[in-house]
């Protein structure tokens, strides 16, 4: 097992990044935040997010029944296609309360750990490199300007809303991920930080293979890279 883990705030840019190192060295990619997302979606659709919020269910009886699937670009809960229902603004809104939760985090936490158990892996997110695997053999932290990130998220959602509106949430996302308790989102000590704000998608790959290379030299082609 090879684990890189790729961390950072929203709209870093580090889903597309980790998604084109995995695909230039033949890792499997796993992004941790659309896990996040997927158990969001479930609560949502079942009404089950007002009686957490309330206090009124416990979890540890719900996740059990809760199945998430990544296969490429696509994620599937409970065997249904869910890639584009995880990225709604209702989900977007809630999926850092949820996160925040302890009992969700080491549920998936744990599946994380057993998925990249069976594969070399890039796995994304914001807790990778400090608490799923704080023993990576590379840690990237990848951070941009808050209006940056905001110009990015609101071309990515399609200008659905204004883009005062998306830096907004997005400041107050990485205020809450940063504050959590709950392993909150940090760099950790031993990580790379790289500033993406003036860099294209093409000149960050470069950048991290670069790293790779350097890195470990002769061994890549004992982890099966291309």
């Amino acid at each position: 097992m090879f684990v890189i883990a790729i961390d950072g705030p929203s709209g870093s840019g580090k889903s597309t990044i980790a998604k084109e190192i995995a695909k230039k060295f033949n890792f499997t990619y796993i992004n941790t935040g659309s896990m996040y997302r997927a158990i969001t979606l479930f609560l949502i659709e079942q009404n089950l997010l007002l009686p957490l919020k309330e206090g009124k269910i416990e979890l540890q009886y719900i996740l059990p029944s809760i199945d998430i699937e990544l296969k490429e670009d696509f994620v599937y809960l409970n065997k249904e296609d869910v890639s584009q229902k995880i990225r709604s603004p209702e989900v977007t809104k809630e999926v850092s309360f949820v996160s925040s939760i302890p009992i969700v985090r080491k549920f998936l936490v744990q599946k994380q750990r057993e998925m990249a158990a069976k594969t070399n892996a890039i796995l994304e997110g914001r807790d990778i490199g400090t608490n799923v695997f704080p023993d990576a053999k590379l840690k990237i932290f990848l951070t941009a300007q808050s209006e940056q990130r905001a110009l990015r998220r609101w071309i990515q959602e399609g200008k659905i809303t204004d883009l005062q509106t998306v830096q907004s949430d997005l400041e107050k996302r990485d205020e809450y991920d940063s504050k959590r308790v709950e392993n909150p989102l940090v760099k950790a000590q031993d990580a790379i930080e790289i500033d993406t704000t003036c860099l294209t998608i093409e000149e960050v790959v470069e950048q991290i293979s670069r790293i790779i290379y350097n890195k470990f030299g002769d061994t890549l082609n004992n982890i099966s890279l291309n």
